[in-house]
Parts: structure tokens; C-alpha cells; sequence
């Protein structure tokens, strides 16, 4: 997949490396998460964050050959989407935008996020470890943040940030399993 200032979000097949879908959206894509590919289903749901604030979830085919429009999410205001992430589960998108903000929604009850976070700068990356327990922010002053994500029976909570990056330092996710 991929997306850009044309506002259009493009399904490639990589068989052929032709165009196989495309959608028009009303701001400049900033950004693209693929849902893990759970065995049992046809489909696959893929996340474009853009520039007017909003995000889509798009319910694409396996084959590639079509794509419709699952939900929106939005925030109050239309802050543009600096990074987004898919969990490991499928469950919860993680949205960063530059507002300063990082919210997750629970897209199988999307009507107002899950968590909500401030940082001290526009983040720029997200992570989820595998078990979607620890959610890993990187802002564009270096800082990398990481919270603890737990049910709603407990309180979600910061930990101490840390201050050892360069403002141009990503946040990646690890493909190593937790146990």
C-alpha cells in the first residue's frame, strides 16, 4: 500500500506491480499501518492517518482487488496524523498526532479513544510490543516515552521518558516474541 499528497491511498499487487485499488481521501496521506493477517479471515484491515486529522480504516481484500471504508476516527480537532500502528492483535490502533497527542481506539468500539497521551514535542513514531502491553512513543525532540498499557480494570501508566535520542531518532518494532 501506499499513500501521499495526492490524498489517495494505493493497493499494489506485488505479483504484478501494478495498481490494483485506490481511494480518494480529502487530505494528504501521512501515513500507513497493514492489521497483523489473521488466517480465518478474507480480508485484512489496513489504517491511513492524513493531514486533515483523520483516520481510516479500510477493509481490503486478501486478493487486493477491492477496498472499502470500515470506519473514521477523529479526534476533537483536525490535527494532522504524525504516525499510526496497528497492534499486533488488530484490536487497538495506536495514533499519533501534531497536536502532541498519541490516543489508542479500539476499532470494534471506535466512538472515543481507549487512552490518551500528551507529549512534550509532535511524536513522530509509535511501537507496540507483541502482547500490545507496552506502547513506545518517539517526539521530535528525541524524547522516547513508554507506557504501560493495561485493562480497564487497571490504570494505564507512564514511565520516566527517556532523553537519549537525537531529535531525528525513530522508534522501531521489534519482531522478537515476548514471553
Amino acid at each position: 500500500a501506499s499513500g501521499g499528497r495526492d490524498c489517495k491511498v494505493f493497493i499494489w499487487s506485488m505479483n504484478d506491480t501494478c495498481e490494483v485499488s485506490n481511494t480518494d481521501l480529502s487530505g494528504w496521506i501521512t501515513s500507513l499501518s497493514w492489521a497483523p493477517l489473521k488466517s480465518s479471515s478474507s480480508n485484512r484491515l489496513l489504517a491511513s492517518g492524513s493531514w486533515d486529522g483523520a483516520v481510516t480504516i479500510w477493509d481490503v481484500s486478501t486478493t487486493g482487488n477491492s477496498i472499502s471504508k470500515k470506519e473514521e476516527l477523529r479526534a476533537q480537532g483536525n490535527a494532522p496524523v504524525t504516525a499510526l500502528q496497528f497492534a499486533p492483535n488488530g484490536r487497538f490502533v495506536i495514533v499519533a498526532s501534531q497536536d502532541n497527542s498519541v490516543r489508542m481506539w479500539d476499532i470494534q468500539s471506535p466512538a472515543k479513544p481507549k487512552l490518551e497521551f500528551m507529549t512534550l514535542a509532535p511524536p513522530t513514531a509509535v511501537a507496540l510490543s507483541s502482547k500490545t502491553q507496552l506502547i513506545v512513543i518517539g517526539d521530535a525532540l528525541g524524547t522516547v516515552y513508554h507506557l504501560k498499557f493495561c485493562t480497564p480494570q487497571k490504570k494505564s501508566e507512564e514511565q520516566s521518558p527517556l532523553n537519549k535520542h537525537t531529535p531525528s531518532s525513530q522508534t522501531a518494532q521489534s519482531s522478537k516474541q515476548e514471553e
